[in-house]
C-alpha cells in the first residue's frame, strides 16, 4: 500500500483472543495475514494483525477506509435522524433491549465507543438517554458535531474514555471485532458502569451462511474462487465471532448474556454494483430464511 495514507503495521497474535490459548489450526492466507482458528472456542483469528495504531488510521475517515475497500465511499456520512433504513432498525432494538432491562431507572445514561458519525447516539438522544462517546478519529468528532450537533470525546477507549462508574451501557457497535485483546476494552466498560449495567456488542457472524459459502467456494475450487472468501476475512478484522466464544469472553469478565438478535448488514451503506447487490441481498435473503444472518447483536449484563 505505497503512497498511501494508511501504514499497514503488522503484529503477531500467537493466541486466541477469547480464551488465550494457543492451540489452533491454520485455514487460509489472506493479503497481509493468515486466518486461524482455535483450538478450544473455535475463535477465528487474524495472525499477523493490524497494530492498534495502524487500525485507528485506517478509520480515521472515509478516504483511509477507502484504500481498503472502494466499497466504504459515503459510508460514514451515512444514517439520517429522518429516513428509516435497516442500520436505524437495528439500533432502535438494540436501545429497546437496553431499555427493557434498565427500566427501573429512570434517568439512563449512554457511552458508545467507535461512534462514526453519531447516528447511535443521535437516536439514543431523542428517546431520552443522556450520551457520551469516544471514536479515535478527529474527523468522526468534527462530522457527529456537524451532522447530530454532538459534543464527544476523541481518543482511545482504553486509555481516554471516563474512569468514573457513571454510565447505565456501553455500546460496541462494529469495534470489538477489530481488537486484538478485548480483556482491556471490556474491563474498562465494566468499570464505567451503574451496578448491573449493560454492555452492547453488535459485529458480523462468522456462522453465516455468507461466510459459509465463501469458505467453501475456496475449499472446493483448491483455493481458485477466493474472491468471495477476500470480501468477508478482512485484515482490518482481527476476529471472527459466534456467539459461543462472545459468552466465553464476557462470562470471563463478569457479565452474563441478556438478550441478543441476528440481523443483516445494510447494503444501502456500501457503494456496490448493481450485480454485486442483486447477488449479496439474495445470500443475505437466504441467511434470514436459514436462521444463519450474517451480523449478530447481543446485550450482556454485569453481574
Amino acid at each position: 500500500m505505497e503512497n498511501q495514507k494508511v501504514k499497514v503495521d503488522l503484529m503477531p497474535l500467537d493466541h486466541c483472543p477469547v480464551c488465550r490459548q494457543q492451540a489452533r489450526r491454520a485455514l487460509f492466507k489472506i493479503k497481509h495475514s493468515e486466518v486461524f482458528e482455535c483450538g478450544v472456542c473455535h475463535l477465528r483469528y487474524l495472525d499477523p494483525c493490524l497494530s492498534p495504531e495502524s487500525m485507528a488510521s485506517t478509520y480515521e475517515s472515509e478516504e483511509t477506509l477507502q484504500e481498503f475497500h472502494s466499497f466504504h465511499e459515503g459510508y460514514y456520512d451515512y444514517g439520517d435522524l429522518q429516513q428509516d433504513s435497516r442500520t436505524r432498525r437495528d439500533f432502535e432494538h438494540g436501545l429497546a433491549i437496553l431499555e427493557k432491562g434498565l427500566a427501573a431507572r429512570p434517568d439512563k445514561a449512554i457511552f458508545d465507543v467507535g461512534y462514526g458519525n453519531g447516528f447511535f447516539l443521535a437516536l439514543a438522544g431523542q428517546r431520552g438517554w443522556r450520551t457520551g462517546g469516544i471514536d479515535t478519529s478527529p474527523e468522526n468528532q468534527k462530522l457527529a458535531q456537524k451532522k447530530f450537533g454532538l459534543d464527544l470525546g476523541c481518543g482511545r477507549f482504553e486509555r481516554d474514555a471516563p474512569s468514573a462508574a457513571v454510565y447505565d451501557a456501553v455500546t460496541f457497535w462494529d469495534v470489538v471485532e477489530h481488537l486484538p485483546d478485548p480483556y482491556q476494552a471490556i474491563t474498562r466498560a465494566k468499570a464505567m458502569l451503574r451496578p448491573g449495567g449493560h454492555v452492547l456488542v453488535a459485529l458480523p457472524h462468522d456462522k453465516s451462511l455468507l461466510m459459509v459459502l465463501a469458505t467453501a467456494l475456496y475449499r472446493l475450487s483448491l483455493g481458485k474462487i477466493r474472491g468471495p472468501l477476500d470480501k468477508v476475512y478482512m485484515l482490518e478484522h482481527v476476529a471472527y465471532y459466534h456467539l459461543g466464544p462472545l459468552k466465553k469472553l464476557f462470562h470471563a469478565n463478569g457479565f452474563e448474556l441478556a438478550d441478543y438478535f441476528y440481523t443483516r448488514t445494510d447494503l444501502a451503506k456500501y457503494k456496490l454494483s448493481r450485480r454485486e447487490k442483486m447477488i449479496a441481498a439474495c445470500i443475505l435473503a437466504g441467511g434470514k430464511v436459514l436462521g444463519c444472518q450474517n451480523r449478530i447483536v447481543t446485550v450482556f449484563r454485569a453481574i
